[in-house]
């Protein structure tokens, strides 16, 4: 079947034949930059969303130090310190994040080594 179509489809690209480039660029622009700017605001939102992911995981481990035995809405002190404590958590799971980026499995792993 192949060499049926072969003669027939350089039949078709005869030299007489004027054959005109067509190009969608300029009909694409406004798309991908839709689509770009999508993707942007995608990306800001899983960022934004990151402290409620993360809330249960602060919240048990604010109850195992014992820092949400006390209230930080008349002490200023105890506030800062949970500010504090959260601040470190961030800081610690994003280092953990970058740090077990270049090998995922390595990472996936770990993490399901940890886990119940």
């Amino acid at each position: 079947m192949q060499l049926m179509a072969h003669p027939l489809e350089l039949s078709l690209y005869h030299p007489s034949h004027k054959i005109q480039v067509f190009l969608f660029c300029h009909y694409l622009q406004p798309i991908v930059a839709f689509v770009n700017a999508v993707q942007f605001l995608y990306s800001l939102a899983i960022l934004l969303s990151t402290p409620l992911q993360l809330f249960p995981a602060i919240r048990i481990l604010e109850n195992a130090v014992g820092l949400a035995l006390r209230s930080g809405k008349q002490n200023l002190y105890i506030k800062w310190k949970k500010n504090v404590f959260r601040s470190i958590f961030v800081i610690v799971t994003a280092g953990i994040s970058a740090a077990g980026a270049n090998s995922l499995e390595r990472f996936v792993s770990l993490t399901g080594s940890l886990t119940w």
